[in-house]
């Protein structure tokens, strides 16, 4: 397989930032009610899945793009 170049690989990670930035604004659940999941909010749910998916992303950042 080849490796991607460098500019598919920046393309990618941008790519990935906005999917994030989009989805940590939780547009869709502003005007429903607020459901509990484990007996917390929803939105406290989504939350940690969004700082955990950051934290991968960050990982993976790091790992295949961060200049020496």
């Amino acid at each position: 397989m080849t490796e991607l170049s460098e500019k598919r690989k920046r393309m990618i990670f941008a790519g990935g930032l906005v999917l994030l930035v989009a989805l940590s604004m939780d547009f869709w659940n502003w005007t429903s009610a607020v459901p509990l999941v484990l007996g917390m909010p929803f939105w406290v749910i989504w939350n940690i899945l969004i700082v955990l998916a950051t934290g991968f992303y960050f990982l993976m950042f790091s790992l295949y793009l961060w200049r020496n």
